[in-house]
């Protein structure tokens, strides 16, 4: 009875988080989806920067049943799966040996989908030039790749020449009068979401989960 009760109540919600994910990212994009076994136990290892915002997307973005920066662009790129099974004999015979090989390949599964800089101890002045010398890119998965050269090209010392998607800024004009208009009149609310994230919010990193559920749930309410 609990079980059927709490399928009553997750999978409304987990269909409304999917609808209103793609209302409040200004883009979301899924990447490697074909990865995820459709079969067997899996475990999903997230790179998770945003606390609960990276496996509650996950949750719902995935077919898979999962227990677990508002009007920004978002990526959510599955990798290939790494089988357990493959370490069994290693296992068997020394399991440090075993858990080391198996966090190796999670280590380069999640480097492999996101941004990493190999050098610590130049990991401040790297990240600026990062930030500095970034381009846009309309797609997502090739704004992936282009940041992942770039970061590449930055600790080799290699100049850095993929050039920029950004359009004439006059061709840009209706979509900014768009967003305009809907800045005005998502002005008061915002101003309640950002009072609401500032008061509850005590941890940096969950800004954006808090920032992200209390618009889906107050922006139905209000408007």
């Amino acid at each position: 009875m609990i079980v059927i009760l709490g399928n009553l109540y997750y999978y409304p919600l987990k269909r409304y988080v999917f609808i209103t994910s793609y209302l409040y990212f200004r883009k979301l994009r899924v990447a490697g989806r074909e990865n995820i076994p459709t079969k067997g136990p899996v475990i999903f290892a997230i790179n998770h920067q945003n606390a609960l915002l990276d496996p509650m997307l996950l949750s719902v973005i995935s077919w898979r049943n999962s227990h677990f920066f508002p009007s920004g662009r978002t990526l959510i790129s599955f990798g290939k799966p790494i089988k357990v099974a493959d370490f069994k004999e290693t296992y068997l015979q020394d399991q440090n040996i075993a858990i080391e090989g198996i966090t190796r390949k999670v280590s380069a599964g999640i480097k492999s989908n996101a941004l990493h800089f190999e050098s610590k101890e130049d990991y401040d002045q790297g990240l600026k030039s990062y930030l500095e010398k970034r381009i846009y890119k309309k797609d997502l998965q090739k704004q992936l790749e282009t940041d992942q050269a770039l970061v590449d090209s930055l600790e080799k010392g290699e100049s850095f020449t993929e050039k920029s998607d950004k359009k004439n800024p006059l061709q840009q004009i209706p979509a900014n009068t768009w967003l305009a208009l809907w800045h005005i009149v998502s002005f008061i609310l915002k101003s309640i979401v950002d009072y609401m994230v500032k008061k509850s919010a005590k941890d940096p990193h969950f800004i954006g989960t808090m920032r992200y559920t209390f618009t889906i749930f107050l922006y139905p309410v209000i408007y």
